[in-house]
């Protein structure tokens, strides 16, 4: 059933939706697995015997989409790890809990967070204490067992908010001021293994900031999962946008939203009614914020909708959380 959003769209039932995203004829996604990544991983494989715990961290909104199997395999080795789950503010507290219901069998523990805004604090905070009671617990240090400091090994996919996690812990927990780590809203602002990074003085915590590593495997076939998964890490900009094309991510994020029931974009653009058009979408946004731009027809320079804006505009509009609940991965709690 659909959810009667505000205006009586009830009668949205009646509309046909679609009930599996296609790429347009002809279209296709480019592979971006740029050669920093791989000589990342390559310099991680060789960090990792100094390691004593590794914290992976993810988006929240795509809990299980474009996760690195390479962590698993090359990395952990039987490493004690946690998975950070940022960005939590970004999802409703139901999805936390399904999520964390899907996950509790398969990740010890897990962490949803917030390292931007009001939750900061507390999310520095309850990361610090997971990461302290592990160490003071942990008797197996496995190549470090005559070491007096620690060292900590954060990993991820790109622009999760590694670096902003590793700047947090060291504002709040040690007596250094200065930001360790370039942080930046595109991914691939990390491109090497820096040296040790300390993240707090009692006791002695060090971690090594990685660059964001995407897994090879993630091919743009034809395949529905591999088409959704690089759509979905372009959406939360985990892969730049222009691999996607602007109109093609925005009539994926109107499927995702209709998919979900969540028709929050249509009193928000002024609609009047639920649609599956992106052209009538991009349409209707450019005409509410007034893009315009000229253009030359026949001789005559005349103003146009300029739907390239409008695009950016309604991307905008979804990640501020302004058209709702960002959550993307709602059909792996249905499995």
């Amino acid at each position: 059933m659909f959810n009667c959003y505000k205006r009586g769209f009830c009668e949205a039932k009646h509309l046909a939706v679609r009930n599996r995203f296609a790429l347009p004829d002809g279209a296709k996604l480019l592979k971006w697995f740029p050669a920093h990544m791989f000589t990342g991983m390559k310099q991680m494989q060789a960090k990792v015997r100094l390691v004593d715990y590794v914290v992976e961290v993810h988006d929240a909104r795509i809990p299980f989409t474009g996760r690195n199997e390479q962590f698993y395999r090359l990395l952990y080795k039987g490493k004690p790890h946690l998975l950070l789950l940022n960005k939590a503010d970004l999802i409703s507290k139901s999805r936390m809990r399904d999520v964390e219901r899907m996950l509790m069998h398969k990740e010890h523990p897990v962490l949803f967070c917030s390292f931007n805004g009001r939750q900061k604090d507390a999310s520095t905070v309850s990361l610090m204490n997971l990461v302290r009671h592990y160490l003071s617990t942990n008797e197996q240090r496995f190549h470090r067992q005559y070491q007096t400091d620690y060292n900590v090994m954060i990993v991820g996919i790109p622009n999760v908010g590694k670096s902003t996690v590793i700047n947090s812990l060291r504002a709040r927990f040690t007596a250094l001021n200065s930001k360790a780590c370039a942080v930046g809203q595109k991914p691939g602002v990390t491109r090497s293994v820096m040296n040790r990074v300390r993240i707090c003085d009692q006791p002695k915590i060090y971690v090594f900031d990685t660059p964001g590593v995407l897994a090879p495997q993630l091919q743009p076939d034809d395949s529905k999962s591999s088409v959704q998964s690089i759509l979905k890490l372009a959406l939360c900009q985990c892969l730049p946008s222009r691999h996607v094309g602007l109109e093609m991510l925005c009539d994926f994020l109107l499927y995702m939203l209709n998919k979900q029931n969540n028709f929050q974009y249509v009193d928000r653009l002024g609609l009047s009614n639920v649609s599956d058009n992106i052209h009538d979408v991009l349409q209707q946004v450019a005409d509410q914020f007034h893009f315009k731009r000229t253009m030359s027809l026949y001789g005559v320079l005349q103003d146009v909708r300029d739907f390239e804006r409008a695009a950016e505009k309604f991307l905008t509009l979804f990640r501020l959380g302004i058209l709702g609940d960002q959550f993307l991965d709602f059909e792996f709690l249905d499995q």
